[in-house]
């Protein structure tokens, strides 16, 4: 099965939870509208979430949809009453009529980059207080904000010139309240700019040299982090140490002169990875989030062991405060803001 038949869980008020499973790839017409559900997180698998597909669920609180979904359905999340913020997929390009609408207590919304076109929806979303807006967005529809009357900062991509470009509907009044910020670039980076929740973190990163970036002028925050690149930034994080020994335990790590070499070495003695198994690091894969805040407990010193190592993980990220702003499952890959956020929380941002 790959898809869910439209109706199916409607009105399922006692459901409060579910696992779907890897494959699905469509959320049908009101399959879960009106349940009872208080989280869902959805599979990598899952393209598309149709009309109302979600709408109702009144007691929902924690949304986790991955980047894989690239088409939102008309009133997907309306009526979602008790959730207070959404991390929206990376590959959507329109936010569809009345997607929000009567989210009452929805506060913070960041619209992804790519997204070219904004319906009405945010209608009725009393409690929007800050969105966040790509530089991307060239349409601004009749009613977008219409009634949203505690939202005070729009937090832009572009310049004011590049806003007043914006195709802009009438109905918008909670525009009209709302403080306007433009974006300059941050640590030289075209991808990075201020109002991202993590352009501190970057610069931090760029100011203790645990980044360069990947090109001359871009960070690529989105790009899911690869092992590599992951045990780079914890080791320079930590200052660059010169690993005990120059011989490399791992069978794709053979280049002395590669970025990484040292940092691979460190790590291994340092306990805070051995690989994947079969004497192979496995430079390129991609780290979970779980992974991901492994690495970093062992860095620290600390210990995520034992029958369920993820939830040890993600638990010692919490209770340190590494995760508070993000919104993330533990399985889905960390993408590269994600994980200098994380050490600049860890390491900088109190500093």
């Amino acid at each position: 099965m790959t898809s869910i038949p439209r109706d199916t869980f409607a009105a399922c008020s006692s459901l409060t939870g579910i696992t779907l499973p890897d494959g699905i790839t469509s959320i049908g017409y009101d399959d879960f509208s009106g349940s009872g559900l208080t989280s869902l997180t959805l599979p990598n698998s899952v393209t598309t979430l149709a009309n109302s597909s979600l709408a109702d669920c009144k007691s929902l609180t924690s949304l986790y949809i991955p980047d894989s979904v690239t088409y939102l359905g008309e009133w997907a999340l309306s009526n979602c009453t008790s959730l207070t913020s959404v991390r929206l997929p990376a590959g959507i390009t329109t936010l569809p009529m009345r997607l929000f609408e009567n989210c009452i207590s929805l506060e913070t919304c960041i619209i992804p980059s790519g997204v070219t076109q904004m319906q009405d929806a945010f209608r009725f979303c009393r409690s929007l207080k800050t969105v966040t807006i790509p530089v991307s967005v060239t349409q601004i529809a009749s009613g977008t904000f219409y009634g949203c009357d505690s939202l005070t900062d729009v937090y832009y991509g572009g310049t004011a010139l590049q806003w007043s470009q914006i195709e802009m509907g009438g109905l918008n009044e909670g525009l009209d309240h709302a403080t306007l910020h433009f974006a300059e670039p941050v640590a030289g980076f075209t991808d990075v700019t201020t109002g991202d929740y993590y352009a501190d973190a970057v610069q931090w990163a760029v100011n203790q040299k645990v980044t360069t970036g990947t090109g001359a002028n871009t960070f690529s925050p989105a790009n899911s982090v690869t092992r590599a690149e992951a045990v780079t930034f914890l080791w320079r994080a930590a200052g660059s140490p010169a690993p005990a020994s120059s011989a490399s335990p791992f069978t794709d790590v053979t280049d002395p002169s590669a970025y990484y070499y040292h940092a691979v070495l460190w790590a291994a003695e340092q306990g805070i990875t051995g690989g994947v198994g079969g004497g192979m690091f496995d430079l390129s894969s991609s780290l979970s989030y779980d992974q991901i805040f492994t690495f970093l407990c062992r860095a620290a010193g600390e210990s995520a062991t034992g029958d369920d190592w993820s939830a040890a993980a993600v638990n010692w990220a919490q209770s340190s405060g590494l995760t508070e702003g993000l919104n993330f499952s533990a399985k889905a890959n960390c993408p590269r803001a994600d994980v200098v956020y994380c050490l600049w929380k860890q390491l900088g941002a109190s500093a």
